[in-house]
């Protein structure tokens, strides 16, 4: 069975703590995997170059401090080459060779990915980049800054981002069903209140229509809560469904 997920997820390998100090030079390999749909395909582009600006120019991380790899090479004239597997493979070698002990390393995935026969891939233009494989070149800038290679038989975090984004509208329409009102009451039963025993309702909060109102002792039930309405209490709908709950004796 193959999974795939369904927007894009953001991965990190770090390779050193983040806050700089005097003398170290971070370098940074942004991948953009395969979108598939159209829809993806701009948005990981967008996301990407974004990043790359970022870095550049909030971090001052130099241009040469910086691999970027993509489906398209000719969507942004800042992409070294297409993200084949390949291709990855060179980078890792690239970073291995151009950092220094106690350097910085992120490495950056944006795409999609899948799962099958117990293995994991992230999706590339060509054959797919598999986890062995991108501990394998985690492993050769690992050993460059820190003298040996992540180990085969211990994990390396893999951090997982989803980015939302906000914007400023006019007016933002809330769309819900109001209560239709019917079964008010959809059954009785008798509970202990104290040492009595006493009849209560049993109802939905959507079952209520709006201006109605539902004497204690009661239960309604909702997905996310159960409400009690004790007695000497009423509990009323308004027009959106809210059970506003007032003493009555």
């Amino acid at each position: 069975m193959i999974s795939r997920s369904a927007v894009a997820t953001m991965l990190l390998l770090v390779t050193a703590a983040v806050q700089p100090v005097c003398g170290q030079d971070t370098h940074v390999l942004i991948i953009t995997g395969l979108g598939g749909d159209p829809e993806f395909r701009q948005k990981f582009s967008e996301w990407s170059g974004t990043l790359v600006s970022t870095v550049g120019e909030k971090f001052a991380i130099p241009a040469e401090n910086i691999i970027f790899l993509s489906e398209d090479p000719a969507a942004d004239p800042r992409i070294q080459g297409r993200s084949t597997r390949e291709n990855v493979d060179g980078a890792f070698t690239t970073l291995a060779s151009n950092s220094q002990p106690g350097d910085y390393i992120f490495v950056v995935l944006i795409g999609h990915g899948s799962y099958a026969n117990g293995e994991s891939r992230f999706n590339l233009p060509g054959p797919d980049l598999t986890a062995e494989e991108l501990l394998e070149g985690f492993s050769r800038a690992h050993r460059q800054v820190f003298f040996h290679s992540a180990s085969q038989q211990k994990d390396v975090e893999i951090v997982s981002f989803r980015l939302g984004l906000t914007q400023p509208v006019q007016h933002t329409p809330v769309r819900w069903e109001p209560p239709d009102g019917r079964g008010e009451v959809a059954e009785t039963h008798r509970i202990l209140i104290g040492a009595r025993s006493m009849a209560c309702a049993l109802s939905t909060r959507w079952a209520l229509a709006a201006g109605k109102a539902l004497p204690g002792p009661a239960i309604f039930e909702d997905v996310t809560s159960t409400i009690f309405v004790p007695p000497g209490w009423q509990a009323r709908a308004d027009e959106h469904a809210n059970l506003i709950l007032t003493r009555t004796s």
